[in-house]
């Protein structure tokens, strides 16, 4: 779940484990970033999306290689390159399935 839980929504339990991600989804949320944080104006606009897996697992992402106006809820993506950032975690990108 995004933002991530300490307990199961479902169940309530608190055993989390890894789980394996096949690498396809769909979006099931997203916005478009226009005003973002200061070290992130030179990218600005730029998608975040909630991508959920038929795993159960949803992640929050970067939308990359798609026009921002093709975005919508149900469109089928998969994972890309991490974008990375200097001295910065990478982030998790999407791109739309071939």
């Amino acid at each position: 779940a995004v933002p991530p839980k300490l307990r199961c929504p479902a169940c309530q339990g608190g055993g989390w484990g890894r789980v394996g991600l096949g690498g396809e989804g769909e979006i099931t949320s997203f916005t478009v970033i226009r005003v973002p944080p200061g070290p992130l104006a030179s990218e600005a606009p730029y998608a975040i999306a909630v991508v959920r897996f038929p795993e159960g697992v949803s992640l929050l992402g970067r939308v990359t290689g798609l026009p921002l106006d093709a975005l919508r809820v149900g469109l089928p993506v998969r994972f890309a390159a991490p974008i990375d950032r200097d001295a910065q975690p990478p982030v998790i990108a999407f791109a739309p399935r071939a």
